[in-house]
């Protein structure tokens, strides 16, 4: 049951992003959120204010469908036509409650702006 309720929710107030990997591409429904954090220390971080995009880090939440870990990271390349921009994989994971996948998460990097480790 909430599984279908966040996919619902992804479906209505989400966009949809292409996931191209190895050739292939797949479209699906996704928020994508900007981080608002300059570096990775969470806890004495420097926050950028709200609406600043100075960080280019955002964060996707999709339906636990979506498989990003397949493949290396660097195989991934994530375009979302409505936001014009073209993103690189820094990391993800799937949110599971107990055994069950609720959604899967990814950090992402904007392709030419971010480093890539």
């Amino acid at each position: 049951m909430t599984s279908k309720i966040i996919k619902d929710m992804l479906l209505r107030f989400g966009c949809s992003v292409s996931v191209h990997c190895c050739g292939e591409v797949v479209s699906v429904a996704a928020v994508l959120q900007p981080l608002r954090y300059k570096n990775k220390v969470y806890v004495d971080g420097d926050c950028i204010s709200a609406g600043e995009l100075g960080g280019h880090y955002y964060l996707l939440i999709s339906s636990p469908e979506l498989r990003l870990d397949e493949y290396d990271k660097e195989e991934y390349v994530i375009d979302c036509a409505a936001m014009g921009k073209s993103f690189m994989l820094k990391s993800q994971g799937v949110y599971c409650l107990g055994n069950k996948p609720l959604y899967t998460w990814a950090i992402l990097g904007e392709n030419g702006r971010c480093e890539v480790n």
